[in-house]
């Protein structure tokens, strides 16, 4: 048999070993022995070099079965060359019409986070509310543009968005008139800090089931060390007790846990709150995801591996949970994602709907910007609404970009290219270490839990997190 060069990636994580054709973002599980035969091959490029190592190693019956079992998974294409492998078509996901507005409702927040990067909500612009003529102009340009999608999706966001609440009402009344919506179902969404909460906004987000993320770091001692208002008071417990309200509701509320490296060793206690509180899915952010470079820093080659131990061990404890049919088990929605990904072997060119021109934000100075995190970024300004129309952004696909050659680009498909612009001055150039470091972590694990699992447990885990969107 000849050398084939296969476009593969093999690992190993805690005691399973894997195989991912990236070709066609097939995950396989094999032995150690298949592990070590298609290592020392890749390595090796010598088929009779490989075989017959393995057959010191194994014997000669057993060698034959791996050979049979590795020329098996290339016949039937399931282990790929770069040649072969470059054939193999996309699956078209771009649309031309937009899913989702991102309404800026407030440059204005009334809380003083640590780690913000949007300038306590101002993005380095002016403090302001967004009125509803700026609104309204926003939802029908919107509205417009959805072309021929029938689902659409209309966010709030900030700053914080409940200190322009009026104005929150005032669209979603708009937006679900007949006559506005033109018969497209509508759903919306809004990221809070969770301070400003009375019963006209609760009776108001589960009349119209909102899906909310809100922030609230883990445990107290954490949160409010980061999370704090103006005068640097501490908002754990209002926001605790708010966010509880909301899981009481008809609305759909993901806490968000922004994890900071001098708290990582206490991630599994983190999540246990969370069990406590009675919520099967969280939202899980590093520090070092969008922060500048000296807060990125502060994750420490030893913060990080540690965090990364502690992450094996809240793997199997995951595992356990669900072979023990425990109802209370709690995961990441990043890890359910990705584990969704690999059940349905997703080959994406673009990491997000921005990319794709897809989603577009609106501010209050009724700007057009495709990412909350470029405003403010003359590059990315598409237009104002005043002129009724914008520019699409040009955004390599993954193939065109830094992370072309990475064995996880169509899973991360390229990465933030908002980041990549941040960190390296180059919306195209996304290698950003730390965070491709991470985002291989979180691939790995959420491979190893999926392939613990049953049909049936995947399902009811996916039907759980489903059931939430």
């Amino acid at each position: 048999m000849n050398y084939v060069d296969l476009d593969i990636k093999i690992f190993e994580y805690l005691d399973k070993y894997f195989v991912l054709d990236i070709s066609t973002s097939q995950v396989i599980e094999v032995d150690n022995s298949f592990y070590n035969w298609i290592s020392e091959y890749v390595v090796d490029k010598d088929f009779d070099k490989t075989r017959s190592t393995c057959i010191e190693k194994y014997g000669e019956e057993k060698t034959d079965e791996i050979i049979r079992n590795f020329k098996f998974l290339i016949d039937e294409k399931h282990l790929n060359s770069k040649k072969s492998g470059s054939d193999i078509p996309f699956k078209e996901t771009k649309s031309d019409g937009v899913h989702t507005l991102l309404l800026m409702v407030a440059h204005t927040c009334n809380m003083a986070c640590s780690y913000c990067y949007a300038d306590e909500g101002t993005y380095g612009t002016e403090k302001k509310l967004m009125d509803f003529e700026v609104a309204k102009k926003a939802i029908d340009l919107f509205v417009e543009k959805s072309k021929n999608i029938n689902k659409i999706k209309l966010s709030f966001f900030g700053g914080e968005p409940f200190l322009n609440f009026g104005l929150i009402k005032k669209c979603v009344e708009y937006i679900t008139n007949d006559s506005v919506r033109k018969d497209k179902k509508v759903t919306f969404t809004i990221t809070t800090n969770g301070t400003i909460l009375n019963d006209d906004q609760l009776d108001f987000l589960n009349k119209h089931k909102f899906s909310i993320t809100l922030t609230i770091d883990g445990f107290k001692e954490m949160h409010n060390n980061h999370r704090v208002l103006k005068d640097g008071t501490g908002t754990f417990d209002l926001i605790k007790n708010n966010l509880l309200k909301l899981k009481n509701g008809d609305c759909r509320v993901i806490p968000q846990t922004i994890l900071s490296p001098e708290y990582s060793e206490r991630f599994y206690e983190i999540i246990e709150n969370y069990k406590k509180w009675g919520f099967r899915h969280i939202s899980l952010g590093e520090r070092f995801d969008n922060s500048p470079e000296e807060e990125r820093q502060k994750w420490s080659k030893h913060s990080r591996e540690n965090y990364y131990h502690i992450l094996k061990k809240f793997t199997l404890k995951i595992v356990t949970d669900i072979k023990n049919k425990r109802n209370d088990t709690c995961i990441s929605m990043q890890i359910v994602r990705t584990m969704i990904g690999i059940d349905q072997q997703e080959r994406n060119y673009y990491n997000c709907s921005s990319a794709e021109n897809n989603f577009i934000v609106v501010t209050p100075d009724s700007d057009i910007y495709p990412c909350q995190m470029l405003i403010g970024e003359e590059e990315f300004l598409l237009g104002n609404l005043d002129d009724n129309d914008y520019k699409k952004i040009d955004v390599e696909n993954v193939e065109n970009t830094t992370c072309k050659e990475c064995w996880l680009r169509y899973f991360c498909s390229g990465g933030c290219f908002a980041l990549g612009y941040y960190v390296n001055k180059n919306k195209n150039e996304r290698v950003i270490n730390e965070i491709c470091k991470k985002n291989e972590e979180y691939f790995k694990l959420s491979a190893y839990i999926y392939s613990c699992l049953s049909k049936k447990e995947f399902n009811d885990i996916v039907k759980v997190w489903d059931s939430d969107e």
